[in-house]
């Protein structure tokens, strides 16, 4: 889904875009039952989210947002397709259980299962770098100094923070080994850990993401060898 309708759908400008003769009969059939899948594997997400937040200590509340969000979207976007549809002149398109709400809850569920011990994983490890450069770097960071961190040190220090955070967190994903954390009486100088904070969340992200689009890809691919 576009990150415009995310932050703002135009139904009249939709309602203007799948009219006749615009989009093909087949696209909007195509349309009505992707939506259809989107509807259920969005609430699913919801339902996943809330159910792990005592594992995730909350985090995985913002994919419920995000996935309340792609609901209520979702769902505006199907009611306004099936209105087309009948306008048209056709029937009601039947409900295919199997495909349009079976097989997007089951994708749902594997990726979040396979993408929960990376949030859990990397998420202490950059929760813990930056709790421990908190405990003993505040004042300079808000200083400026100590760690020999001067005013126009503070760019390299995140620069270099970023590249490590980046670097650890995917070999990590990759490799599976323990991520490498500072001694709680070593913290990373406090700018380089909210580099490092930062380099893990975006490797986090990334891996959601993209395994959210394999999912996706996959759940689409088996799908139209249903219909």
């Amino acid at each position: 889904m576009a990150v415009g309708d995310l932050l703002h759908f135009d139904e009249a400008a939709y309602i203007n875009k799948i009219a006749r003769p615009w989009y093909p009969d087949e696209v909007l059939y195509d349309n009505i039952h992707r939506k259809r899948r989107q509807t259920a594997s969005s609430g699913f997400a919801i339902g996943a989210g809330v159910a792990l937040a005592p594992v995730t200590a909350g985090v995985s509340l913002a994919s419920s947002a995000y996935g309340a969000r792609t609901l209520d979207i979702a769902k505006r976007k199907l009611g306004l397709l099936e209105w087309e549809w009948g306008r048209r002149g056709y029937a009601p398109l039947p409900e295919h259980f199997m495909r349009d709400r079976v097989l997007p809850m089951a994708v749902t569920g594997v990726v979040s299962a396979a993408t929960l011990g990376f949030d859990m994983g990397l998420g202490a490890a950059g929760a813990n770098v930056a709790a421990q450069a908190g405990v003993h770097g505040m004042g300079q960071v808000l200083h400026g100094a100590g760690h020999g961190i001067a005013a126009n040190g503070i760019v390299p220090q995140i620069t270099a923070g970023l590249e490590k955070g980046v670097e650890e967190a995917t070999h990590y994903a990759m490799s599976g080994a323990a991520f490498h954390t500072h001694g709680f009486y070593n913290p990373p100088p406090p700018y380089q850990a909210i580099g490092e904070a930062a380099g893990v969340e975006a490797v986090k992200e990334g891996i959601r993401y993209g395994a959210g689009r394999a999912g996706l890809a996959g759940q689409e691919y088996v799908a139209k060898r249903w219909y």
